[in-house]
């Protein structure tokens, strides 16, 4: 049976899987990177992500439209990402210390270990309930032949 109770809800919601990223913005002092669960292909032609940002998180204002990002596939078993973003970073190379990462002056950064990489650029960013929902265009990607992208569902789906 079907239920409006707020524990049997979140126990359904929380069994929507979804894999484990860390989404990067800005470069220079600005750098930021978040790790990130709602992250989703939107669209095939041309290539499009989408990516729920809490609207308390420090990435938000740099995704605007034209700028870019970075979304990096964990691996499974990749603790030592979930670890250094899980609680937020400071802004800057010191925010990425002391992870294997490749700075630029005109892209995010980007995190040398990930299973892997999209770089996207914004195409529009829609509110949903407190998050926002920014989509991006897909303009070059890598990844790696060996392991396997880290998928997880949560226990409650009203908390991450």
């Amino acid at each position: 049976m079907l239920s409006q109770d707020r524990d049997t809800l979140g126990g359904a919601l929380g069994r929507v899987s979804s894999g484990l990223y860390i989404v990067t913005a800005g470069t220079g002092a600005s750098a930021q990177a978040m790790l990130a669960s709602w992250v989703q292909q939107c669209g095939f032609e041309p290539p499009s992500l989408s990516v729920a940002i809490g609207r308390d998180r420090g990435l938000g204002p740099l995704l605007v439209p034209g700028a870019r990002f970075v979304v990096h596939v964990v691996r499974d078993g990749q603790k030592e990402l979930l670890r250094h973003f899980g609680k937020g970073t400071p802004p800057g190379p010191e925010g990425f210390a002391p992870l294997a990462t490749r700075f630029s002056d005109d892209l995010p950064p980007l995190l040398e270990d990930a299973h892997a990489h999209l770089l996207c650029e914004v195409s529009g960013r829609y509110p949903v309930g407190d998050h926002d929902l920014v989509t991006g265009t897909v303009l070059a990607g890598r990844s790696e032949p060996e392991g396997e992208p880290w998928t997880h569902v949560r226990r409650n789906g009203f908390r991450y």
